[in-house]
């Protein structure tokens, strides 16, 4: 910290004034986010329908952000004096970093600092088996891996950032995994690093260390070998409102009891029937008068769906959600979940508004 040892109290206000003014400049875009949040379907339910808008916790990028923070915990804790981390002017490497790139023309691909940090990693292990006890052997080691951490944060809060900006409804969750998968790996890294601080020779130091990183290179080689963060990011949809197939108007008797009960029907959305349950059908996923005259049957037989997958269909064509699926038809939400990926994958379509366009398309 710029302070020196007796300006503890100024130290204490600037930190604290930092923290309020970062709390206020993040105020208007937090309300908006919460905002889109309590608007919409719970993210449980639309991942269902929309799930190439929502990253589920078990996406590659989770994994990366713990393999890494492993790396950072380690650093933490490895030859820590009574707990103080052994700190080094090589952790300004990152934030140079930073202000190089913030003031280029163009924004480079992100994926570039993916190799750069884990580079740095293996090289902060390696160090820890060459030069175990030499001469600077802690300054080296710690700032190798803090270099390496510290530019993957980097590109972590980036990409945490771009997903939240593309599907607001999400962001809170996406935000809250990826900071439970750095805490857990924070906190294997520095069990690690305390471990490796009590072992009794250098050659026990050197095969623990010596494992780790073997562990981090297969990591690296296997699965997130293809793995793309510019991908991830350009991979994740905006949720949006359904637009409802347009349903052709019947004519002569028919237009009768049926349409009369359903003049607020339009393109744009549909009327409310009498079997109608408010609590269970989002605004915008209403059913649509006249279901029949939507070719359900003939998107199935042209795609080959089940009985019960056509069913399904007929439900999504019209607008309902998942929770109303799983009431209707009596299913588990694990069941409607798999018959709506079958359903998208015959149709190869990604989201419900893409099934409803291919529906459209048979009328």
């Amino acid at each position: 910290f710029p302070f020196g040892e007796g300006v503890g109290d100024g130290a204490i206000a600037v930190l604290f004034a930092l923290g309020l003014a970062t709390c206020l400049a993040a105020r208007i875009p937090a309300a908006s986010v919460l905002g889109a949040m309590a608007a919409s379907e719970p993210a449980r339910d639309a991942s269902i329908t929309q799930p190439a808008a929502y990253l589920p916790f078990a996406h590659t990028l989770f994994v990366a952000i713990l393999l890494f923070r492993v790396a950072y915990g380690f650093a933490l804790s490895f030859e820590a004096v009574e707990g103080v981390p052994n700190m080094t002017m090589l952790g300004l490497v990152p934030i140079a970093l930073m202000l190089v790139v913030a003031l280029l023309p163009r924004m480079p691909r992100v994926d570039v600092l993916y190799p750069v940090a884990a580079l740095l990693i293996i090289a902060g292990f390696l160090a820890i088996i060459v030069l175990n006890g030499r001469v600077a052997y802690g300054a080296v080691v710690n700032g190798l891996l803090f270099t390496g951490s510290e530019c993957f944060e980097m590109l972590v809060w980036f990409v945490l950032a771009s997903i939240g900006a593309r599907n607001p409804v999400n962001a809170l969750a996406v935000f809250a995994w990826g900071r439970a998968a750095s805490s857990f790996g924070l906190l294997c890294g520095a069990t690690v690093g305390h471990w490796t601080a009590y072992l009794p020779n250098g050659l026990e130091t050197s095969i623990l260390v010596a494992c780790v990183l073997f562990l981090f290179v297969t990591a690296n080689l296997t699965l997130l070998k293809d793995f793309s963060f510019r991908g991830t990011i350009e991979g994740v949809a905006a949720a949006v409102p359904l637009r409802l197939a347009e349903v052709p108007k019947p004519s002569g008797a028919l237009l009768g009891s049926k349409v009369e009960g359903s003049a607020a029907f339009d393109a744009g959305g549909a009327g409310c029937g009498a079997d109608r349950d408010p609590a269970t059908t989002m605004p915008e996923a209403k059913e649509a008068p006249n279901a029949a005259a939507l070719p359900v049957e003939a998107v199935a037989a042209e795609f080959k769906l089940t009985p019960r997958e056509t069913e399904i269909l007929s439900m999504l064509a019209h607008g309902r959600n998942a929770p109303y699926i799983q009431e209707k038809l009596v299913l588990s939400r694990n069941t409607v979940k798999t018959h709506v990926q079958n359903i998208y994958a015959k149709l190869q379509v990604h989201s419900q508004q893409e099934l409803i366009d291919v529906v459209e398309s048979f009328i």
